[in-house]
């Protein structure tokens, strides 16, 4: 081969790499077909944690208690959705502050009368606030 062939290899072997390697930078170019932008946001990952629905209020667990009672596992099925294990304790102070528990069958009954919001706080707050007559 001549000086002249050992060239011409040389100059397909560097244009394979460019060609390989993308640019010389290691960024991709301009074009990126079926690529979201290279630095844009991604659309899999909200900026914010989604926002989840409230925890029930004290009257919508007093009012879903059945006035024979039920099964203290039915009652957190109602509220699956909106009870999780961060909140679990404060759902299961509520249910406490409007109901009467049986440990024995695991069976919640409302109290006769939904107590009042100063009942309820003071419970939430002290943890054993004295149930209404």
């Amino acid at each position: 081969m001549t000086d002249a062939g050992k060239k011409r290899k040389k100059d397909k072997k560097d244009k394979n790499r460019i060609m390989i390697g993308g640019s010389s930078t290691g960024t991709p170019g301009v074009s990126r077909a079926g690529s979201p932008a290279a630095n844009g946001s991604r659309a899999g990952s909200p900026s914010a944690a989604p926002s989840r629905p409230p925890l029930p209020s004290a009257k919508e667990i007093y009012e879903s208690l059945p006035p024979q009672g039920m099964n203290i596992q039915n009652l957190i099925v109602k509220f699956k959705g909106r009870v999780d294990k961060t909140n679990t304790q404060l759902f299961i102070k509520l249910v406490k502050a409007v109901s009467s528990f049986d440990k024995a069958k695991s069976w919640l009954t409302p109290l006769e009368k939904m107590p009042s919001d100063e009942h309820i706080s003071a419970f939430m707050n002290g943890g054993n606030a004295p149930k209404p007559a």
